[in-house]
């Protein structure tokens, strides 16, 4: 179980490192809209297909990642990860949330120096 917070958790992170490292976005060829872009389902079909939702906010920065299994997840814990970031658009801390079975909620901050670095 906590392989998979980990994992989940791991995965968020990398994501937002890409999204932010992402340039397509500075260019005047590709202009991005509401729609583009962005990934908002990941679907991997197992025994039992895992469903993740991704949400962004007004400013199309990755806010939230909701991970659950279909077709019945009452039997299957339910993940939530929030995002939040700074004025610089840093990410500054991640929260990750099981709910159902125990609903235990982590937290992680992140700071910066000076420079910039983590």
């Amino acid at each position: 179980m906590n392989t998979n917070r980990l994992l989940t958790g791991f995965i968020g992170l990398l994501l937002v490192g890409a999204l932010l490292s992402c340039v397509d976005h500075r260019s005047f060829i590709v202009t991005p809209g509401a729609d583009r872009l962005r990934v908002k389902t990941i679907e991997q079909v197992t025994t039992g297909t895992t469903m993740m939702d991704f949400a962004y906010d007004g400013q199309n920065r990755l806010s939230s990642i909701t991970s659950y299994r279909t077709p019945d997840s009452t039997a299957f814990p339910v993940e939530k990860t929030f995002y939040q970031y700074d004025t610089q658009n840093r990410l500054i801390q991640v929260q990750h949330s099981e709910v159902r079975r125990g609903s235990r909620t982590e937290t992680y901050t992140l700071t910066y120096n000076t420079a910039g670095q983590l």
